[in-house]
């Protein structure tokens, strides 16, 4: 047996590099920062007052117990 190097040998692919949790959150920590200057601004709160409304919509539908679908 040899010692085993940071990089981890997993079913024959060797994997190097940080989790892909981690690099999904930097791109859309990156995304987020970098969104005001892309995008219209008035349009980007819009479409977040709309995801905070989705997700109050869910927990409130969920708390009483109907059913998603």
């Amino acid at each position: 047996m040899t010692m085993q190097t940071r990089d981890t040998l997993h079913e024959g692919i060797v994997m190097s590099g940080g989790s892909p949790k981690i690099l999904l959150a930097g791109a859309g920590l990156l995304l987020a920062v970098l969104a005001p200057y892309a995008l219209y601004p008035v349009f980007l709160m819009k479409v977040l007052c709309f995801a905070l409304f989705a997700c109050a919509f869910n927990l409130l539908i969920g708390f009483a117990g109907l059913p998603s679908s």
